[in-house]
C-alpha cells in the first residue's frame, strides 16, 4: 500500500509539472521549434562513448527542442545546452565528460 501512495504522489507531481510546461508553451499552431530533438541527437551523439556525455547531450537536445516561448524564458539553460553541444560530442571518458559539463555550468552560472 505505501508503494501505491508513493506512486500517486509521483504521478500527481509529474502531472503538475507537465501542466506547468503546457501553460508556458503557446499552442502548437503558433509555436515554432528551434531545434529538432532527433536530428540534434543524431548530429551530436555519433562517436560519443561516455554515458555521462550522452546524458548531457540528450538533455541539451531536449531543451533546445522546446518551443520558442520556453526557450526565451531560460536563457541560462540555453547557453548551457549550447556549451554542452559544442564541447561534449566525441567525449570518450566519463571523467572528461563530467569535467566538461562542470566547466560549461561554471561558464553560464558563475559569470
Amino acid at each position: 500500500m505505501p508503494e501505491l501512495q508513493m506512486s500517486k504522489h509521483v504521478i500527481a507531481f509529474a502531472a503538475n509539472a507537465l501542466l506547468g510546461l503546457v501553460l508556458l508553451v503557446p499552442s502548437a499552431a503558433k509555436a515554432e521549434k528551434l531545434v529538432d530533438e532527433n536530428l540534434c541527437i543524431l548530429e551530436n551523439m555519433g562517436n560519443t562513448r561516455s554515458e555521462v556525455a550522452r546524458f548531457h547531450i540528450r538533455n541539451a537536445c531536449n531543451f533546445l527542442s522546446l518551443h520558442a516561448a520556453s526557450f526565451e524564458l531560460n536563457s541560462d539553460q540555453r547557453r548551457l545546452s549550447e556549451c554542452v553541444l559544442k564541447y561534449l560530442p566525441g567525449t570518450e571518458s566519463d571523467a572528461n565528460a563530467t569535467e566538461l559539463a562542470r566547466t560549461c555550468q561554471q561558464l553560464v552560472w558563475d559569470r
